[in-house]
């Protein structure tokens, strides 16, 4: 990934030329410097979460295959016993339990996710009110 600051001190530099009155281009630029890094980190932690649920689905699609298999094994093992439609029963039910489970920790995982992120830009955003009323006070 290309650093993020390269192109504004190249920029900064540049506009350090016009010199505009009453305007710091060395905090301006600082600023928009912090507003990229906390775009990246927000997209960094939205791509980590991602990955995290999508590798959580993925392993709980084996674990629920598996189970299905050994379920279909032992009815098939005990087909004659009188027992069977108890069994299928409380697998039913088992499975019913452990869907509601797993989608319970996947939608907690993703709403952690999109916390981080909300969570970097939030905390970008009112470091600028407090830059800007810093900088307000001083003139």
């Amino acid at each position: 990934m290309a650093d993020p600051k390269f192109p504004f001190e190249d920029f900064s530099k540049m506009m350090s030329a016009f010199k505009i009155p009453g305007v710091d281009m060395d905090s301006l630029m600082d600023a928009q410097r912090k507003n990229i890094e906390a775009v990246t980190a927000a997209n960094r932690a939205a791509a980590e979460g991602a990955q995290a649920l999508a590798g959580r689905q993925a392993e709980i699609l084996r674990e629920t295959m598996q189970q299905w298999q050994d379920a279909a094994n032992d009815l098939i093992a005990n087909a004659d016993s009188e027992k069977v439609a108890g069994r299928q029963a409380e697998f039913v039910q088992a499975t019913m339990e452990q869907a509601l489970a797993n989608m319970r920790e996947l939608a907690e995982m993703a709403a952690k996710s999109q916390s981080d992120a909300f969570d970097a830009i939030n905390n970008r955003m009112l470091e600028n009110i407090k830059e800007m009323k810093a900088r307000m006070a001083s003139k």
